[in-house]
């Protein structure tokens, strides 16, 4: 049985529909990006075991080949539906994956539940409290969000010069998370932060990798 894909029409016209898949991942490469949330999602992964993992941005699935244990139940969500299909393409052996397209800011998935959510590159692009809110009904007690938060730098562009036209509309929709805002927004939630560290790639570019627990 190959996983359940589901398609909510709350998706509105947002650039990231407009992206081809293969312009995303080769952008997201050259960036150095791709290589980054690969390493983090497994890093989490092989630390924490969960067995209900949902990841927030899945796109085509950067990183789910780590997803070596057993788990009882993958959510992947994204607002592009056409990256969905390539994840489902790509990763047909995880019989236990549900694949969501709609814009996470508005998702009503009451019975969603899980002990492990990666959101990287997310809170970038929604509203904060809104998917903090949703998040916030998704995570068991005692479980983990992991967050990548792009920092700002005045010498480089939020979003990186790109070959890729496509790329080049998110510099309207982009923009960066105030870290303090951000911890503010998690303790008024209720979230316990467990651990924070910087990562800076060879470009210059840094990165908040936050994990906080319910």
């Amino acid at each position: 049985m190959g996983a359940k894909q589901i398609s909510l029409d709350n998706t509105t016209k947002n650039p990231w529909i407009n992206i081809p898949a293969e312009e995303y991942e080769k952008h997201m490469f050259d960036a150095g990006q791709l290589q980054l949330l690969n390493f983090t999602l497994k890093h989490y992964l092989n630390l924490y075991h969960p067995k209900n993992i949902i990841v927030l941005g899945a796109t085509t699935g950067n990183g789910f080949e780590n997803i070596k244990h057993k788990t009882d139940s993958i959510t992947a969500i994204d607002i592009n539906n056409d990256y969905l299909t390539e994840l489902k393409n790509r990763f047909a052996n995880l019989t236990q994956l549900s694949i969501i397209c709609g814009d996470i800011q508005g998702l009503q998935l009451n019975n969603l539940s899980s002990d492990f959510i990666y959101a990287a590159l997310i809170f970038e692009y929604v509203d904060l409290n809104k998917t903090i809110g949703n998040i916030k009904n998704w995570l068991k007690i005692g479980g983990r969000l992991v967050t990548v938060l792009q920092l700002p730098n005045k010498n480089i562009a939020a979003v990186s010069p790109t070959r890729f036209k496509s790329l080049e509309q998110l510099g309207k929709i982009m923009k960066l998370v105030d870290i303090t805002y951000f911890e503010e927004v998690m303790r008024e939630n209720n979230f316990k932060k467990q651990e924070a560290e910087t990562i800076t790639l060879p470009s210059s570019k840094q990165f908040y990798v936050v994990v906080h627990s319910k």
